[in-house]
């Protein structure tokens, strides 16, 4: 029936993993293929079960996530004579397959169609034919055809219109009969200048966000580039293009341009530019997406995203979390001599007799700590249980230089309560252990650094230990080790007996019977208070009434991410028999908390899985890339969407959530659209001049997607797509996200920089907020990569958006957010930036409120959100170095909803005095203070 050389053909392609060619041969589908294998006994029969499923296997040609519904947030497409509609956009084709007319979140943007022009034979390029006509229309897509003439040229297309707003022109442009010379052709796309203030391109490059910003004053120029938007800061237009195929000459550093006239913000896309004779039909492909995107559900305020994904978390008790009580340095401590002591009473034993990999605890302990910058590169000193000399240890980083480590090694028991003091002075650094002088060393720069901008911490990421009464003298001298309180005296600097704390303090333990005096320090939320030696004191111990899950289920964190650990195979999309109970386990226990996992996902394919051998060819970008390395030893490669390693891992990942009930996925980079020359799957395309050019997979990363959030919606309604996303802002593979964390792309900067040098306001407006983007936005900071969370957190919130917390005192920061947002969700609210809101809000001496050249310099800004029945929320930052004391102008008639209008501090309770409008705040440099207007 079939000839000897089609079905070896067939047996070949197999044998190879090449599905396309297989596909291509046999015009089937995997399904039929196989069974067309099969009636031609081409497969031999003395095959291993595992390569007879290579050759068939179970996931080539799932329909996974191919549906004819509409997922919510969408709605269904219309049609109306030529305008498609879709969820918060209209397009126009009243001239043909090209967009003629956009509305974009309730504003037309463009300044006119977007159209072809061009010279052929000396001729302007003037098309004529009949308007396009509706070929199909159904809940998802609107498909259009139609045909224009111009100067000896046919122009064919076929444009779709998917309900998330996205538009594919296919077009075909042909000499109507020989061949044509064409002198000239360009797709131009004319936006009203109002509309284009941003520009943001793709790829950008690691290290710099030079990519997202102003569109500048004299236009922009560019070799060709996949993907390019514009906008303003509540929506914008995308164009993009698989590849530069057909467009002529190669490598035109001219291929894109923006001009601006004052009609017109005019993108060109210079397809052909000298003279060119067409002999055969060229093919293009573009797309076009207006943004947003969507309404979004919910917002990154209400997923609340942390990244403690482990198993057996849900096992885990909340000693293993941090929490810490912080002092002001300045007028608590003296650098050139002084004394600290406390009571520690350790939560284990210690175990100096086991060799270190069979020790149960072999971290470090923090006690007491004076911070003027944190981590390795910083100033920081104090005095720790070191968990590998076990015992106590000592240190002065001055600048990140580490001059003193004294210690003093020891034995003690869980439960035991010792007195612990240290002392320096000019010439010493010495430690006492129960009143014993145990250690001394000469102090080579213990309190180096200057500390009128310190802090003082107590306790800290898994102390393992209860701590009470310290105190700090200002004299170097031995400690008193009577067994009664501390008593203050002339010496005196910081006394704190802790019994002070109480649940609306921070500290979340039992109220002491009564609180005579406000606490003497800060408590983190999620610290706990026990028994102490006298009275209560801060505990990191186990044995606490809660769970980690229930902990951060308290601090207000829904979701958890569980990284790409959960399998021993980078990206693996399918769990390994070895950890299915304990995934399901995990998955159980957060449940029974009400939190969320999102398990990790990529476009990573690793050479130590099972399915390597068979398909890492077919499955590969190529050139190769991604060279990813982890434990167990592995090297993990970009997998292309154009491949059969799309079916794979729709296919694993629907049986996974089908199996466990996870709630979506984390994701780090499967939205990102790679360049591909790879044969095997029909990427990539040969040039005139002879080389192998890429192209970059848009479409397929699209379609994986598309297909993998309708296949998590349709398992959990609520399913979350959380986007990795840095660097890569591309909207139609982006949209499906139900939130982003980008930001990374800045850790490569090495410190000292400048936020706002290295991260102009204007980038961030573009890149960052999300809402012209309409998937919500999270920013991603690494702390001294080059700067810190808690000083750029006063940046981000200008924009509504939130820092993922990492650490526990950075939980603790954004945990007080979320409280704020359970008072007033500013998810629902109506925002009104530092650039539009002068009306609501002024700061004098600020260009906060307009767009004033003087927009983003280093000033006090002011954001502003209102709701009804609730008033207004009011977020002022200080983004200079300087503290400063804004004076505020408020229309409090528009920004309250009652008669009696009431000011206060959202995070602190205290009523603040508004004098005929004016208010004037105490905001530290590079902090934020959050209003409420009711």
């Amino acid at each position: 029936m079939y000839p000897a050389s089609f079905v070896a053909a067939v047996s070949a392609a197999l044998l190879m993993g090449d599905f396309t060619t297989w596909q291509t041969l046999t015009g089937l589908q995997a399904s039929s293929a196989a069974d067309l294998v099969d009636a031609q006994q081409t497969a031999a029969r003395d095959r291993s079960s595992r390569g007879e499923a290579a050759l068939r296997p179970e996931w080539l040609g799932t329909k996974e996530g191919l549906t004819e519904d509409v997922p919510a947030p969408w709605t269904s497409v219309g049609v109306e004579g030529s305008h498609v509609r879709c969820w918060g956009r209209t397009y126009g084709f009243e001239q043909g397959p090209l967009p003629s007319e956009i509305s974009a979140h309730g504003a037309s943007v463009l300044a006119g169609p977007i159209c072809l022009t061009g010279r052929s034979q000396n001729t302007v390029l003037s098309w004529t034919g009949d308007p396009p006509r509706v070929r199909e229309q159904k809940p998802p897509q609107a498909v259009l055809s139609g045909q224009s003439k111009a100067a000896g040229l046919v122009l064919s297309g076929e444009t779709t219109v998917e309900y998330d707003g996205m538009i594919r022109c296919d077009l075909i442009l042909a000499p109507s009969q020989g061949a044509v010379a064409v002198d000239e052709l360009t797709l131009e796309i004319p936006l009203k200048p109002q509309y284009a203030r941003y520009l943001y391109h793709f790829p950008g490059r690691w290290g710099s966000v030079a990519n997202s910003g102003y569109l500048p004053q004299d236009g922009w120029k560019s070799p060709f580039k996949p993907f390019v938007w514009l906008g303003d800061e509540d929506r914008g237009l995308a164009w993009f293009c698989e590849s530069d195929r057909n467009w002529f000459p190669l490598d035109n550093e001219n291929a894109l341009t923006i001009e601006r006239t004052p009609a017109a913000t005019v993108l060109k896309c210079r397809l052909i530019t000298g003279q060119t004779r067409i002999e055969q039909p060229l093919h293009f492909t573009f797309g076009f997406q207006a943004t947003p995107v969507k309404q979004p559900e919910k917002t990154v305020w209400d997923y609340r995203i942390v990244h403690h994904g482990s198993y057996g978390l849900e096992k885990l008790r909340a000693v293993a979390g941090g929490g810490k009580i912080v002092y002001p340095a300045a007028g608590h401590i003296r650098r050139e001599e002084g004394t600290f002591e406390c009571w520690y009473r350790p939560a284990v034993d210690s175990e100096r007799q086991l060799p270190f990999a069979e020790r149960t605890w072999q971290g470090n302990r923090e006690l007491f700590t004076v911070e003027l910058s944190p981590g390795q590169a910083g100033s920081n000193y104090g005095l720790y249980w070191n968990g590998t000399e076990q015992g106590l240890v000592a240190w002065a980083r001055t600048d990140g230089v580490v001059t003193d480590n004294p210690g003093y090694r020891f034995d003690w028991k869980a439960g035991q309560w010792h007195h612990i003091g240290m002392s320096w002075d000019n010439e010493h650094l010495r430690l006492y252990l129960d009143g014993k002088l145990v250690s001394q060393s000469p102090n080579r720069g213990f309190l180096a650094a200057p500390l009128e901008r310190a802090t003082i911490r107590i306790g800290g990421d898994g102390a393992l230990a209860a701590i009470d009464e310290v105190r700090i003298l200002k004299v170097a001298r031995a400690p008193d080790e009577a067994d009664r309180p501390f008593e203050p005296n002339a010496e005196t600097l910081l006394l704190d007996h802790f019994d002070d704390y109480s649940n609306g303090e921070g500290g979340a333990g039992a109220a002491p019977p009564a609180a005579s005096a406000p606490p003497v320090g800060k408590a983190d939320a999620w610290l706990r208070f026990t028994s102490g030696k006298f009275g209560l004191a801060p505990s990191w111990e186990p044995g606490l009434e809660e769970s980690l899950p229930e902990q951060l289920a308290r601090l207000g964190v829904r979701t958890i991410c569980f990284h790409e650990h959960w399998v021993p195979y980078q990206s693996y999309p399918r769990v390994t028999d070895a950890d299915r109970p304990r995934l399901r386990s995990l998955v159980d226990g957060l449940h029974a908390k009400k939190l969320n996992l999102l398990l990790y996902m990529s476009r990573q394919f690793a050479d130590n899985c099972p399915e390597w051998e068979h398909y890492h060819k077919e499955f590969l970008t190529e050139p190769r890339s991604g060279a990813y390395t982890r434990q167990p030893p592995q090297r993990a490669y970009y997998g292309c969407w154009n491949s059969p390693f799309k079916d794979f891992c729709l296919h694993h990942l629907a049986k996974t959530i089908d199996e466990f009930g996870n709630d979506g996925w984390y994701l780090d980079g499967p939205e990102w659209p790679m360049p591909c020359a790879n044969k095997l799957h029909g990427c990539g395309y040969d040039a005139p001049n002879g080389s192998r050019r890429p192209t970059y997979d848009i479409f397929a990363t699209r379609d994986f997607m598309k297909r993998l959030y309708v296949l998590t919606r349709r398992r959990k309604p609520e399913g979350q797509l959380n986007i990795h996303n840095s660097t890569v802002m591309v909207i139609p593979t982006l949209a499906w996200g139900t939130t982003s964390w980008g930001g990374e792309q800045i850790d490569t900067i090495k410190p000292p920089a400048k936020t706002l040098d290295i991260l102009p306001m204007d980038a961030f407006r573009t890149e960052f907020m999300g809402r012209q983007w309409g998937v919500p936005s999270e920013f991603l900071v690494y702390d001294g990569m080059p700067y810190y969370a808690k000083d750029v957190l006063a940046y981000t919130l200008l924009h509504g958006v939130l820092i993922r917390p990492g650490a526990p005192d950075a939980l603790d920061r954004i945990s007080a957010l979320w409280k704020v947002h359970d008072e007033f969700p500013i998810s629902r609210a109506t925002m009104h930036g530092y650039w539009n809101n002068r009306e609501l809000v002024a700061i004098a001496g600020s260009p906060s409120g307009s767009l004033t050249p003087e927009l983003g310099k280093p000033n006090a800004y002011a954001s502003v959100w209102t709701l009804p029945d609730h008033g207004a929320l009011i977020v002022v930052s200080n983004l200079s170095d300087e503290d400063r004391r804004p004076q505020l102008l408020l229309d409090v008639a528009k920004l309250a909803a009652s008669a009696e209008p009431r000011v206060w501090d959202a995070l602190g309770e205290e009523t603040l005095k508004v004098e005929r409008g004016k208010l004037t705040l105490s905001v530290p440099a590079w902090r934020y203070r959050v209003l409420r207007v009711k």
